[in-house]
């Protein structure tokens, strides 16, 4: 019955349909574009980012290159490694088996 009704009225055309569902698509991605605009850059270093305050804590006191360990809160398993800079000149220490920090 649905199908003598579109004949009889004349129903959305198939170039119809398609230009709504281009027009959809299109709102999709514009959205999704403003919400990766408005998200900004990943903040750099530090505790927030990178470090964790763990690794922070571990080498107050210390020098780049010192020698140290700290307790990982994940399984409570100790790990030994070096004091290194972050990016925004904090000192953490980065595990003997860490892969080299991304530039």
């Amino acid at each position: 019955m649905k199908h003598t009704f579109e004949k009889l009225v004349g129903g959305p055309s198939r170039r119809a349909r398609l230009a709504v569902t281009a027009a959809g698509i299109g709102v999709v991605i514009a959205v999704a574009g403003i919400a990766l605009a408005q998200s900004g850059p990943p903040p750099q270093g530090g505790a927030q980012s990178g470090a964790p305050v763990e690794a922070i804590a571990a080498c107050e006191a210390k020098v780049v290159g010192d020698v140290c360990s700290m307790t990982l809160p994940q399984n409570s398993q100790t790990v030994e490694g070096l004091c290194q800079s972050t990016p925004d000149e904090k000192l953490a220490c980065m595990p003997n088996d860490a892969p080299p920090p991304r530039q």
